[in-house]
């Protein structure tokens, strides 16, 4: 009786690595080839609003350009580790923190989105085609925006004032100009 249970371990265990070697192998071709997504970030910029809106009553506003370069490689690709850097460009003070993070960016295809994933935190951007919070300022831009007295129109992706060491109730709007590639090599 015991043989038969170690015999079904072992056809369980046989089973499971040649799944894992198929899958393995059709993710990562072992003859070189990529296929995947490349970014070309162009421009991109933060704004932030106590308001917890992007107009409206408010004491105060900053806006931020955003910088987003390669960490390791001279292309970015899905999977890439980049670094981002926020400047304050307008503003009466520089209330956010941090200004320098390391992430990781993918794209989703599906939901036409990127990702960048950073020490446990995630801002995904939507692609926004029609822009009506800044006037169509912004049309064609990925964007993340949160603030806790949005209405649903300003409100794209994911993003928290939190990630930037602003109080939770205030408005946040990350956008960014970016030419997605689809690769295969």
């Amino acid at each position: 009786m015991q043989w038969r249970a170690e015999v079904w371990f072992l056809v369980g265990v046989t089973f499971l690595v040649g799944a894992f070697v198929v899958l393995f192998s059709v993710w990562h071709p072992s003859d070189g080839s990529y296929s995947g997504y490349s970014f070309e970030i162009v421009d991109g910029w933060m704004f932030i609003s106590d308001a917890g809106q992007s107009h409206g009553g408010f004491e105060y506003t900053g806006q931020y350009e955003v910088d987003i370069a390669p960490a390791h490689e001279e292309f970015i690709f899905d999977g890439s580790v980049v670094d981002m850097r926020l400047t304050l460009e307008l503003g009466l003070g520089d209330p956010i923190e941090p200004h320098n993070l390391t992430m990781v960016i993918d794209y989703y295809p599906k939901t036409d989105q990127v990702l960048l994933d950073f020490d446990g935190s995630q801002i995904v951007l939507d692609m926004v085609e029609i822009d009506d919070v800044w006037n169509h300022e912004y049309d064609g831009w990925y964007a993340a925006s949160w603030g806790s007295e949005a209405p649903p129109n300003e409100v794209h992706g994911e993003i928290s004032p939190e990630m930037f060491g602003l109080p939770a109730h205030y408005y946040v709007d990350m956008r960014l100009h970016i030419y997605v590639g689809h690769i295969v090599a």
